[in-house]
């Protein structure tokens, strides 16, 4: 009887001590996923025959938003032209409620292409 006794609090501290364990092991293997920043264009429509990459007049753009993705435009189809361009912040000029092209620029190499024939 003695022996039960002496074994029942150590077999007890036994399964505490490994649902401890089983529970730290639970939480060191939880990914921890970063935030990834998207980086921000202002968008513009983009008339007349300009290559992509090809540097555009500041009347052949037209202000679309400011978003990290282009937005869609269905008459955007083809592979030779821009049709709507991202451009870095400091490309740009406030002008009323939207941007204006900071003389003529160049597309940011990084913004998505977005072309037309």
């Amino acid at each position: 009887m003695k022996r039960i006794k002496f074994f029942l609090p150590l077999i007890a501290i036994i399964f505490i001590a490994a649902g401890v364990f089983a529970m730290k092991a639970k939480h060191s293997s939880v990914k921890v996923v970063k935030n990834v920043h998207q980086t921000t264009y202002r968008w513009f429509k983009i008339t007349g025959t300009h290559a992509a990459g090809a540097i555009v007049p500041q009347s052949d753009a037209n202000y679309l938003q400011t978003s990290a993705t282009p937005p869609p435009d269905k008459s955007c189809k083809g592979t030779t032209n821009q049709c709507i361009s991202g451009f870095d912040a400091s490309q740009t000029t406030a002008s009323g409620s939207g941007y204006v092209l900071n003389g003529s620029q160049m597309p940011d190499p990084s913004a998505p292409n977005v072309l037309r024939d």
